[in-house]
């Protein structure tokens, strides 16, 4: 996970929401192609009766079978390799959206409850001033004191944890990327 500052910390919880949603939508997408590229695979087999010889099989041309598979493996492996970046995108931005809510839990007080209410639920802040009984001049300087807090302690969870799904999935699945080079 990369470190943010305030303005970016702000943005971030702004789009926060929003980002998740498309994010399960890419990973819902991302299904559906492997699935897709798994069908392509099973569709694409060759097969022959055990008794006839492949030699004497009316219109079969080793060469041709030969390149549609080296081509098929190509494009599968390149198909392999997009997925699994995507994927790992996906994961670490996951990652910060799990680490930065998590922060949000930590912090002491209301000042997470703040933060979510005009930040991540955009409610009005005169409203929410309200409801702490806060003039909203002193709202917002609460309000800015606990994004600091917020972005100092997420600073401090990166060093420490860095992206836990993301660093799982390259250790996992990375050893199993085919390589760039068809055998």
């Amino acid at each position: 996970m990369e470190k943010m500052n305030r303005k970016q910390m702000i943005e971030f919880l702004r789009d926060m929401n929003k980002k998740k949603e498309v994010l399960d939508a890419e990973k819902t997408r991302i299904l559906s192609s492997v699935e897709t590229i798994e069908a392509a695979i099973k569709g694409n087999t060759y097969s022959h009766p055990d008794n006839i010889g492949a030699g004497f099989i009316r219109g079969y041309d080793p060469d041709k079978v030969l390149k549609i598979l080296l081509n098929s493996e190509r494009d599968i492996q390149e198909e392999i390799r997009c997925v699994v970046t995507q994927m790992e995108s996906i994961y670490e931005i996951e990652d910060m959206i799990n680490s930065v809510r998590h922060c949000l839990i930590l912090l002491s007080g209301s000042d997470g409850k703040m933060i979510s209410e005009v930040f991540i639920e955009h409610k009005k802040v005169s409203a929410i001033a309200e409801d702490y009984s806060f003039c909203q001049t002193y709202f917002y300087t609460r309000l800015n004191q606990a994004v600091d807090r917020l972005v100092n302690l997420y600073n401090s969870e990166c060093e420490r944890s860095g992206n836990e799904r993301a660093e799982h999935f390259r250790r996992d699945i990375y050893p199993y990327m085919p390589s760039e080079e068809p055998a």
